[in-house]
């Protein structure tokens, strides 16, 4: 029987290392990330959100189309996101949730390094995504088939 292909769902604060993460899945996934998609279109964090998550979903898309691995670099941080995440994943998917939990001070370190979002802005991410973590059974109620957690 041949093995399913995944659908990795990334969910933590910006500058948690979720993109550090994908890194090592370069060449056996598809990586479908926000970030990239707003520097291809010219904009910062909070601009043109709603045309960012329509290229989003619609590469999402073409790659389940061609039965691709698929990592989806994003936060996901609210139940609503990683609803959307798994929206029209099929059965030929095993839908795995990837969370990552550093500690504040890393997050500092990569923002001040990579100068991509203010300081106040991803504190305020990080204490959202802190107050209302997902806990693993959550995850797998919601349909996940899988959870592991970076810290």
């Amino acid at each position: 029987m041949e093995r399913k292909k995944e659908i990795i769902v990334l969910c933590g604060a910006s500058h948690s290392g979720k993109s550090d993460y994908v890194q090592e899945y370069h060449v056996t996934h598809t990586i479908i990330s926000s970030d990239k998609i707003r520097a291809e279109l010219g904009v910062k964090y909070g601009e043109a959100e709603d045309k960012v998550w329509h290229v989003f979903a619609a590469r999402k898309f073409e790659a389940m189309q061609r039965l691709d691995n698929i990592i989806l670099d994003a936060c996901h941080l609210s139940v609503k996101a990683r609803r959307k995440a798994l929206r029209d994943v099929n059965g030929d998917y095993r839908k795995i949730a990837v969370v990552f939990n550093p500690p504040w001070w890393k997050l500092v370190g990569r923002c001040i390094r990579e100068k991509r979002m203010d300081l106040r802005t991803v504190r305020a991410i990080w204490e959202k995504w802190n107050s209302n973590k997902p806990a693993k059974k959550k995850l797998l109620r919601a349909g996940f088939d899988e959870v592991k957690e970076v810290k």
